[in-house]
């Protein structure tokens, strides 16, 4: 039997508008509504947002504010079919605009069509903020569209909770359940002279190591010191704490499951897919989508939105073919050295280095080098130009024209290299020159002169 087609639809409701519609203010005449109707647009339904910004009070030459305190975004999932037909009937749920329909007792959306209701004032930040500009309009709608993005794809996913996200205190309860396990593995790594030894080994840095562990037909992450001497209380488990707290329930996101204060340790839930990496297979990148990479945009201005500061290594990014894009280890801005920055400047850098996956190695000595580089590229420029259409639909003003530079400028390497990697000439040069670079450097390092190291 054939899947039933859904289709979404969208309201706004800002208790912030104006309630009577012949004022000036363009406000609404339903006192209880204080919205629209139900559209299959967002961007419509976001146009009611700001509905009194033409509105001049009297004697005063400055527009009114209008504050986002106490509205929300409704979302609705009705069977397309059962949509056709309130189309057919001219229902008020499917009509443009609700300001010359009269209430009746048939001016009703059935409540069982409601599956979501996000709080603007949430989503922004700060209940008090006011919107009388147009660039802070579009901000605000940005946002909103970043967020209902998100939670529909966990609604489809299955994936969106309805319990209250986990306290500071729930996560250290929740250490209990993980604790024999990280004891196990607390007894491996003192046996180890070296932890990446390990078969849970996953990777790490200077202060900390990542090992997978398996609890209740689940995969998580266990991110503990890097050395023996550190499994104690220590500042780095509140600054990895902190950023995941803000970022609960958003999908694409590392999500926190335990922590320890004794040991010093987090538990995370194992993010899908394969880490991003200059060498990695092509296969695992080859089908990146439009859908995939407006996703990858929507998780970074929502995560910009709720104080998330993205390290844009690479090794923190990773790509599923099915799930997309998931970014893990980030901060908080009162991490210690870490500042805040603004949602355009975090895509702007991410996208600099995910731009870096797959470029093959740094010195080539094969043709099949060269042939990588050359597939990389082309996947690397296919994720640019769908990056730049993603950008363009979700960022505006200065920040969007910064993004839109950094993108095209990647874009203009990526075609300026592509003849040199398919040039015979150019190759059989390049190779013979890594090839003797190689030789002297190891040289040098035989005779305790410097160098690379035996390559």
């Amino acid at each position: 039997m054939a899947e039933q087609e859904i289709t979404t639809l969208y309201r706004v409701e800002n208790p912030n508008i104006p309630v009577d519609s012949r004022l000036e203010s363009g406000g609404t005449s339903h006192p209880e509504l204080r919205g629209q109707w139900f559209s299959d647009s967002l961007d419509k339904a976001l146009n009611y947002l700001p509905k009194a910004v033409r509105y001049k009070p009297e004697g005063q030459g400055a527009r009114p504010f209008i504050g986002v305190d106490g509205a929300v975004v409704r979302m609705a999932q009705i069977p397309t079919s059962e949509l056709e037909q309130y189309r057919a009937a001219n229902h008020p749920i499917v009509r443009e605009s609700q300001m010359d329909i009269e209430p009746t007792e048939d001016f009703i959306v059935p409540s069982e069509l409601v599956v979501d209701a996000l709080p603007i004032d949430d989503l922004v930040g700060e209940s008090r903020m006011r919107i009388n500009r147009y660039d802070e309009q579009a901000s605000v709608a940005t946002r909103v569209r970043g967020a209902v993005a998100l939670r529909l794809a966990g609604i489809k996913a299955g994936d969106v909770q309805v319990e209250a996200h986990k306290t500071r205190e729930n996560l250290t309860q929740d250490f209990a359940k993980f604790k024999p396990l990280v004891d196990d593995l607390k007894v491996r790594l003192e046996n180890h002279e070296d932890s990446r030894n390990d078969e849970a080994y996953l990777g790490g840095g200077g202060n900390s190591r990542a090992f997978t562990l398996a609890w209740g037909g689940k995969e998580y992450v266990a991110i503990v010191p890097a050395t023996r001497e550190a499994w104690k209380p220590n500042a780095a488990v509140e600054a990895r704490v902190q950023p995941l707290l803000a970022v609960q329930g958003v999908p694409h996101l590392e999500q926190i499951a335990a922590v320890s204060d004794e040991y010093g340790v987090t538990i995370s839930e194992r993010m899908p897919g394969m880490t991003l990496d200059s060498e990695m297979p092509l296969a695992a990148i080859s089908s990146i989508s439009q859908e995939q990479i407006d996703t990858l945009v929507d998780t970074i201005l929502i995560g910009s939105e709720r104080g998330i500061v993205f390290d844009p290594k690479l090794s923190n990014f990773l790509y599923d073919p099915t799930e997309g894009f998931g970014i893990i280890d980030f901060q908080s801005p009162d991490t210690y050295g870490v500042t805040a920055r603004d949602a355009a400047r975090q895509v702007s850098d991410i996208v600099t280095r995910i731009n870096t996956m797959a470029t093959g190695k740094s010195l080539p000595t094969t043709f099949e080098d060269f042939t990588y580089k050359r597939d990389g590229a082309i996947i690397r420029l296919g994720f640019l130009r769908k990056m730049r259409t993603a950008v363009s639909s979700k960022l505006s003003g200065d920040g969007l024209a910064t993004v839109l530079d950094r993108v095209d400028e990647r874009i203009r390497d990526i075609e300026n290299g592509m003849p040199q990697l398919s040039d015979e000439e150019y190759i059989n040069t390049t190779i013979q020159a890594n090839l003797d670079e190689i030789h002297k450097q190891s040289e040098l390092t035989r005779k305790g002169l410097g160098g690379w190291g035996t390559l």
